[in-house]
């Protein structure tokens, strides 16, 4: 296998942890391409991924709370890593939580900033924990979830874009229960709403068109997949103009306030975009698929997303497998193996399975993680 040279891609040189979940410290330094973090189950070894993963979003890979990534018996957390950019630029990332406080800091080269949001089009990365692997079977919510997740690697402001919504929602409720004669602030909340639906749902099209391409290429080993929206306002934005969907979701929140005072929610919104994941290679939903070949088009997923940002940025993302070889033959694996370094990409990976094709594989670092003396 040629090994590719570290200019053209971002390398994460070291880590550094204090005080994370289980870890009381722990040091990492690595200079390969391919990181193997190999363990019994328990001994922290995602817990290892989701400390990286703070950096590209603040809940990391379990989406927790700040205060639950912090060890049981410690104030408070510190993650570093060092990560050298083409060029041979050395950048450090630094970020920290106090529980008593509740104030998480983030440094870059040591000096204090407010967020990592301009890091994460730098430095992206992308994951796969087991828990993804229930998307297709989860409820629509969690589809959703995990498709915006996806869209959020391409647009920075999709996050916030859908929190705003949320907070719009609840206040809408709000004002249904105990201001029912407020028209005009029901109107305001309302028209604020199918602003932000359309846009949330218009980003969501936008980047599956980007994906799309990535999403249909048959690699060895792996399903080609679709997404198709199903009875939603995506559907209806790729038939009339936005503006026209902005008014008839308008309509709709009105109609409907009756109702969603009784539900205490709303009949209608992004909150309801329906999706449906297809395997091209037979021909069926996702849902209907073994366990194992739902594993395969989640990978398929990803890859194709890594591929997207790399095409759109010029930047492989540094990946993030949680236990990605669990259940895959060794031929397989293989192929999995070798598309990942295609990229060029780092990769990350966790394992309770001994590989040993992976430790005659050029450039990687093989760490065996032990539980650690004092973790409690």
């Amino acid at each position: 296998m040629l090994e590719k040279k570290k200019s053209e891609y971002n390398f994460i040189n070291s880590l550094s942890i204090q005080n994370f979940r289980n870890h009381e410290s722990l040091e990492l330094t690595t200079k390969s391409q391919s990181v193997i973090i190999h363990g019994k189950n328990g001994v922290g070894k995602t817990s290892i991924l989701e400390a990286l993963s703070i950096f590209s979003n603040s809940r990391g890979l379990r989406n927790s709370k700040l205060i639950d990534m912090t060890k049981i018996d410690q104030d408070m957390f510190c993650v570093t890593v060092n990560i050298e950019t083409k060029n041979n630029i050395i950048v450090e990332l630094k970020s920290t939580y106090s529980k008593s406080q509740k104030i998480r800091k983030v440094y870059i080269n040591g000096k204090e900033k407010k967020g990592f949001s301009k890091t994460t089009k730098v430095f992206p990365m992308l994951w796969i924990t087991p828990y993804d692997e229930k998307v297709f079977k989860g409820p629509g919510a969690s589809k959703r979830a995990f498709l915006d997740r996806i869209v959020s690697y391409f647009d920075e402001y999709h996050a916030g874009r859908i929190n705003d919504y949320n907070k719009l929602l609840q206040q809408r409720v709000k004002v249904l229960k105990e201001n029912r004669e407020s028209l005009e602030w029901l109107d305001a909340l309302e028209d604020q709403l199918s602003k932000l639906a359309v846009s949330i749902c218009y980003s969501r099209i936008d980047i599956l068109s980007k994906l799309s391409i990535f999403l249909k290429q048959k690699l060895p080993g792996l399903p080609s997949i679709q997404l198709e929206f199903v009875n939603s306002i995506e559907n209806y934005l790729l038939e009339k103009p936005a503006i026209k969907i902005e008014e008839d979701l308008k309509i709709k929140y009105l109609e409907s306030r009756k109702l969603d005072l009784i539900m205490g929610g709303s009949l209608h919104g992004c909150h309801k975009t329906e999706i449906i994941f297809f395997n091209l290679e037979k021909n069926i939903s996702a849902d209907m698929c073994s366990s194992g070949e739902q594993k395969l088009l989640l990978i398929s997923i990803i890859l194709a997303c890594a591929k997207a940002i790399k095409k759109s940025t010029e930047i492989p993302p540094i990946m993030l497998l949680d236990e990605i070889f669990t259940h895959l033959d060794s031929i397989k694996k293989s192929y999995l193996f070798n598309e990942l370094i295609s990229l060029g990409s780092q990769i990350w990976i966790t394992s309770t399975e001994t590989d040993n094709f992976l430790k005659k594989c050029d450039n990687v670092y093989y760490y065996d993680l032990k539980i650690e003396k004092n973790s409690k």
